[in-house]
């Protein structure tokens, strides 16, 4: 399936990421780690859609493809082939922004 015209699909670094967080308003955060990752702590409003779900396509499928979406995991693998995913499917606008502790270390908010 070609991309859409339309659509913003990329790797963004984690300074570009706390810019997005701060000024997207519809922004959609998606931790693509395990429940046991997510505990330890996650970005401030970020909804856990754990990869290694059998369902994970599936959830992926119900999700709104006209928002924005910040998709990140631990190191980068598993958020990389989420965007991938979402591309194909005809997501609008998806950032990878890769890994938590970069995400942390560059101040986004976390919670746990």
């Amino acid at each position: 399936m070609p991309a859409v015209a339309d659509q913003e699909v990329k790797t963004i670094s984690s300074e570009e990421a706390g810019t997005l967080v701060a000024s997207e308003k519809e922004l959609v955060i998606l931790d693509v780690r395990t429940p046991e990752e997510f505990t330890k702590g996650h970005l401030k409003n970020a909804t856990l859609l754990n990869k290694y779900e059998p369902d994970f396509e599936a959830r992926i499928k119900t999700l709104d493809r006209e928002k924005p979406y910040l998709v990140y995991c631990a190191s980068g693998g598993r958020s990389g082939e989420t965007k991938a995913l979402m591309q194909t499917l005809g997501f609008k606008k998806v950032y990878d922004a890769k890994g938590f502790e970069d995400l942390k270390a560059a101040g986004l908010p976390v919670e746990q």
